[in-house]
């Protein structure tokens, strides 16, 4: 868990060091919806937070002890994931949608065989941890996070699909979506 959350921090620090501002979440001028699904996101990160520490330091599990071994490589697996797509989306990654700055469409790598890797990772972190430390409120986070997740990789396709200076459209025909 620390390893995951040292990534995105590591990462938004070193880009803030050149002055990049990564987290684009739910500021500028954007479409209600997609406001919406920012804050809705940029909250449930911080609560998925807090009831993954709840659920490690409670350290109880409704789901057989096999399962936690399960989740702990989907969690391994899942941080590998982020971290090769942040690390491949070098100073192009942000946190939201930025319509007023142009990065480039990564296309390479890990982005060859998912277009949301990052989102890939985080789903299998959150999914494995739940697998490890299973509780009735963490399965409830885990779930609206998962949802909120989808729902911010729509909002960024349909952003990218109205960008006129990268040819989205054939990435997005190409390569799926997760997996």
């Amino acid at each position: 868990m620390a390893g995951f959350y040292g990534v995105y921090l590591a990462k938004q620090l070193s880009q803030r060091s050149q002055g990049i501002r990564t987290n684009q979440m739910g500021r500028g001028n954007k479409e209600l919806r997609t406001l919406t699904v920012e804050r809705l996101l940029a909250a449930f990160s911080v609560l998925i937070v807090v009831v993954e520490v709840w659920s490690v330091v409670r350290g109880y599990s409704f789901l057989p002890r096999w399962c936690g071994w399960i989740g702990l490589a989907l969690t391994a697996l899942g941080v590998v994931f982020f971290t090769t797509a942040v690390l491949q989306m070098r100073d192009s990654w942000r946190a939201g949608i930025s319509p007023d700055e142009k990065t480039g469409l990564v296309t390479s790598g890990i982005y060859r065989i998912s277009r949301n890797p990052a989102f890939v990772g985080f789903d299998l972190t959150y999914i494995g941890l739940l697998l490890c430390f299973a509780n009735w409120l963490h399965l409830l986070v885990v779930l609206c996070a998962v949802t909120i997740f989808h729902l911010q990789i729509l909002q960024e396709e349909r952003f990218l699909l109205s960008r006129k200076d990268i040819d989205y459209k054939d990435y997005y025909n190409r390569v799926h979506r997760y997996l």
